[in-house]
């Protein structure tokens, strides 16, 4: 019992911090307001996990904007390969 209490814990805690990162990637461009933490986050704090959010945004976004071109078209013809049906027009990834 004690183990699967810990194991849902751990889960809650991941699933937490996912979302607030992936809501940090929402809230657009690094230097934004970027959504509050999570509560109840054990080992990390709110401000520890702001800057990590903040690190990971503008690491995230420099990669886009670096590689972006580049991988696009490698992307694309994954994505969308030729002859399989509609392509979709554009030239920047996750936008």
């Amino acid at each position: 019992m004690r183990f699967r209490c810990h194991r849902l814990f751990t889960s809650q805690s991941r699933e937490r911090v996912q979302g607030f990162l992936r809501a940090t990637l929402e809230a657009g461009p690094p230097g934004r307001k970027g959504p509050a933490p999570p509560p109840a986050v054990p080992g990390a704090q709110g401000p520890e996990l702001e800057e990590l959010g903040a690190r990971f945004s503008r690491l995230v976004h420099f990669n886009r904007s670096v590689f972006g071109p580049r991988y696009a078209p490698v992307l694309r013809g994954l994505l969308f390969p030729p002859g399989g049906g509609e392509e979709e027009e554009g030239g920047e990834v996750g936008r």
